[in-house]
């Protein structure tokens, strides 16, 4: 007798919590793109800083955005993309 593991299905892994934003850190521009699970006529960006204070809000036109952030001065700041129904934050960074 040998002794094995049980095989079970490999599982499956969504993507859709991924939010990319490049490049990072950045100087003027970030380019953001959305996960495909949200519903853009519905979808904004929230720019905030480490105090949650809310600096800039964007809404998006397509699923691939080129944000143009060189008003903020060098620092970390969040991204917040959400929906009626999804939210991510990303932390960002302008050199």
């Amino acid at each position: 007798d040998t002794c094995s593991a049980p095989r079970y299905p490999k599982p499956i892994h969504y993507n859709f919590e991924t939010l990319v934003c490049l490049p990072n850190p950045f100087i003027d521009n970030i380019a953001v793109q959305i996960p495909k699970n949200f519903i853009l006529s519905e979808t904004k960006f929230i720019i905030t800083n480490n105090l949650g204070q809310i600096l800039l809000t964007f809404y998006p036109d397509c699923f691939k955005q080129l944000l143009n952030l060189s008003s903020l001065s060098s620092s970390i700041y969040f991204l917040t993309v959400q929906d009626n129904t999804n939210k991510i934050t990303a932390k960002i960074i302008k050199q």
